[in-house]
């Protein structure tokens, strides 16, 4: 009886060690995958400046307003919604929704603007990020967009929304009447591009630049 009682015990513990083990295993396993998925993934980043706000994700989106928002946002964001007249972020920390739109605001967090503006492609990678903490060309460079917000604002880069009361700006794409513009190429072979959408009382300007 004694015999029998010390093998089921051996068999249970023996049970025990390997439910231990594949639980550690999968433990490692699940550790392992989220490194991936944290190396894969790139970081997202934000810039609020008086004259305009750039987010960043693999690609860039700007607003451009009068006014800076008074927007908390925190680094752990997203962008859920981009079209031609509305950019939403959502963030995950605080499970806010923020809007951009070309009306009057009607509704808590949303923020009145002229323009939106994305731009992709190596040259702006190049141009509006720095190397992050952890080695990568990640973070959007607040020294450089900040001289850029203080100056001439989103016309430096190429792409933005022009008041009808000014002259008009040159514009390789766009110009007097137009609501929106959009450019995909530049004359060196360096693919990058923009699209520009403006609210009423202002027009389109795009330029490979």
């Amino acid at each position: 009886m004694a015999f029998c009682i010390l093998h089921i015990q051996t068999i249970v513990t023996h049970f025990a060690m390997k439910q231990l083990i594949f639980l550690l295993c999968l433990s490692m396993f699940i550790h392992t995958l989220q490194a991936q998925i944290t190396v894969d993934t790139p970081e997202w980043s934000f810039f609020h400046g008086a004259t305009f706000s750039l987010y960043y994700d693999g690609q860039f989106y700007a607003v451009q307003h009068k006014t800076a928002p008074s927007l908390n946002l925190s680094a752990n964001f997203r962008i859920v919604q981009s079209s031609l007249q509305k950019l939403v972020v959502y963030d995950n920390l605080s499970d806010q929704t923020h809007t951009y739109l070309f009306e009057q605001p009607t509704n808590a967090n949303e923020y009145r603007c002229e323009g939106i503006v994305v731009f992709s492609g190596a040259p702006y990678t190049q141009m509006l990020l720095r190397t992050g903490a952890d080695g990568r060309l990640n973070e959007l460079d607040a020294a450089y967009l900040g001289a850029l917000d203080s100056g001439a604002g989103l016309q430096s880069l190429g792409c933005f929304c022009a008041p009808d009361t000014e002259d008009p700006a040159p514009c390789d794409s766009g110009g007097e009447g137009a609501t929106d513009c959009r450019v995909n190429f530049d004359p060196y072979g360096h693919t990058k591009g923009c699209i520009t959408s403006c609210s009423r009382g202002y027009h389109a300007c795009c330029n490979l630049y």
